[in-house]
């Protein structure tokens, strides 16, 4: 017989494939988290509902065990907003919903006869913060009192403060000329639970300043000297917190007033702001930057990458992080009856509504 030999350089493209390919479903594998995996039989409608976190990618799978058709399925966003529907299906494989915002999925089976079915769920986390997530549902009234929001007030809060010496480009220990810093926000909190609160605090801003030593941190200190010299009626001076070595960044988180400067010459630091999942939110190159994020950018750890691409010399860098929460506290008030009716028919008529756990737990 007759044996024909592969060329190395085409092998050593295929063993490259090989090894991507393995790797990309290794890592695919690896987020993916098991929802439910259900055996049973039914007839008429059959309804399962589970809570999802933001950016959850829902991977639904389905089928009939003896080859049949049902007459519809549909997933939805509780309570109305249909994600997919498939109509006479006798399997459905790896459907993929992303939700875009934390939610109760519901997933409803119909068939007018007796169907027995299989039906896996299953969700990629949109970061691994996400991998313990719990997906299970409880009921509650949905005529609870109303909240209306009797008082706010304004909390100042330190999120990081250090120094940090980044080494440079011909340094010989392992960590190079790359600093990496985790940036932990502070979580909002309800009280007594998310779904019926009766207070809430809320992350609303935050500001970051990195300045170099030397000329870079004479640059802040002109900056908080500016705050110091400011009077008038203010959040940052009413608090006291103008005089606490971050009233520059008080000013600016506070009241979006900025003391700082036009950047001098000197050492300077390259620097890459990341959010949770790993998207470039902010980036420089100056030997001082102050920064601030609201919104989206208010949510989970961020990353905080300083480089260093002197030959030679290292650099120490200052790195000062505040951030302004909001307390809310609410009175309750019972819902009038065409309240409670206008809940009902948005609801589909229902009394009760399906809430994640992780909403209604204390």
């Amino acid at each position: 017989f007759m044996v024909k030999l592969v060329p190395k350089k085409t092998m050593r493209y295929f063993i490259l494939l090989c090894f991507i390919f393995g790797l990309f479903q290794f890592s695919f594998s690896q987020s993916l988290v098991d929802v439910t995996d259900l055996n049973f039989s039914f007839k008429g409608k059959k309804k399962m509902y589970y809570g999802f976190q933001k950016g959850d990618r829902i991977v639904f799978d389905f089928n009939e065990r003896k080859g049949k058709k049902l007459k519809r399925i549909t997933i939805r966003k509780f309570p109305n907003d249909v994600k997919f529907t498939s109509l006479k299906p006798k399997e459905v494989k790896g459907k993929t919903i992303t939700v875009n915002e934390k939610c109760v999925v519901e997933f409803e089976l119909e068939s007018k006869k007796k169907r027995n079915c299989n039906v896996k769920i299953q969700r990629i986390p949109s970061s691994d913060r996400y991998l313990r997530f719990d997906t299970g549902v409880e009921w509650v009234d949905i005529d609870q009192p109303r909240r209306i929001l009797e008082k706010t007030d304004t909390q100042f809060v330190v999120i990081k403060n250090t120094k940090e010496r980044v080494h440079s480009i011909t340094h010989l220990k392992k960590k190079g000329n790359v600093t990496k810093l985790n940036i932990p926000l502070p979580e909002n909190s309800y009280y007594p639970n998310r779904h019926q609160f009766t207070s809430r605090t809320l992350l609303t801003s935050w500001v970051m300043s990195i300045a170099t030593e030397g000329e870079g941190t004479k640059w802040y200190e002109k900056a908080e000297t500016k705050a110091l010299s400011r009077s008038g009626i203010g959040l940052a001076i009413e608090s006291g917190i103008i005089s606490t070595g971050y009233g520059a960044l008080a000013l600016l988180v506070l009241e979006g007033v900025s003391t700082f400067a036009d950047p001098p010459e000197g050492e300077n630091i390259k620097w890459v702001l990341k959010n949770e999942e790993g998207t470039v939110i902010d980036k420089g190159n100056s030997i001082l930057l102050f920064g601030k994020y609201t919104g989206m950018n208010t949510e989970g750890t961020h990353s905080l990458e300083l480089k260093n691409d002197n030959l030679v010399n290292a650099v120490n860098v200052e790195v000062k992080i505040v951030g302004l929460q909001i307390q809310e506290h609410y009175k309750e008030v019972e819902l009038t009856n065409q309240e409670k009716k206008a809940l009902l028919k948005a609801n589909g008529g229902q009394k009760k509504i399906p809430v994640n756990v992780e909403d209604v737990r204390p």
